[in-house]
């Protein structure tokens, strides 16, 4: 018999949050996450805080460094975990420096 896992991968985001949306259920209009919308270097993204993590939620304008899980249903979503700390830094610069660099073209 196969057995699967559900694997959420982790990422970072980095960027200024360009606006805010409240998700409601449709039945009784009740909020259950907000949704923040992050202008990254690369384009901006969506990122879903739930109705627990709702004292961490930013403002617009504000800057942030993020770690975010990517569930893989049907849209996909990136989903808050946490605030990135020194740690997450601290390995993000000794792993870039001992990558390999590609030659340009």
């Amino acid at each position: 018999m196969a057995m699967s896992v559900k694997t959420r991968p982790q990422v970072h985001v980095f960027g200024t949050v360009h606006r805010t949306r409240e998700a409601r259920k449709r039945e009784d209009k009740s909020l259950y996450a907000t949704d923040v919308h992050v202008e990254t270097a690369s384009g901006g993204c969506w990122v879903r805080y739930w109705l627990r993590d709702i004292e961490e939620v930013p403002g617009v304008g504000e800057v942030v460094a993020l770690v975010v899980t990517i569930e893989d249903g049907e849209y996909g979503s990136l989903n808050f975990e946490r605030p990135l700390n020194h740690g997450d830094i601290d390995s993000i610069a000794t792993q870039a420096l001992g990558a390999p660099v590609a030659a340009g073209k």
